[in-house]
């Protein structure tokens, strides 16, 4: 059996996790949670299946692999690093924002 992937998050996209995070628990009183426990159940998913996303190019960053948050609406952009078993989420925004991904 393959060993899982390790999960990086890059500086941006941490930022954005971080403001994201802080909004949802804000704003969204009935499910303050629900922003967070997405992203933990995708990452989990991630170290054992990091081939599961929509692969698109990135503006400024290249080609990652792209999942949908679906409940919070919310796209989180990842590469993989094979040799290494790593996975680097280099963004997350919001679904509904005008689109920054092209169909590879």
């Amino acid at each position: 059996m393959t060993p899982p992937f390790e999960i990086r998050i890059a500086e941006r996209a941490m930022a954005e996790i971080r403001r994201i995070s802080r909004w949802w628990r804000r704003h969204r009183r009935a499910a303050p949670l629900l922003f967070d426990r997405e992203l933990d159940a995708m990452i989990n998913m991630l170290e054992v299946h990091p081939e599961i996303g929509t692969r698109r190019r990135l503006a400024g960053v290249g080609d990652v692999h792209v999942l949908l948050l679906r409940k919070s609406r919310y796209l989180v952009a990842y590469q993989i690093a094979p040799d290494e078993q790593q996975v680097w989420i280099v963004r997350v925004r919001y679904a509904s924002r005008r689109p920054i991904m092209h169909p590879r």
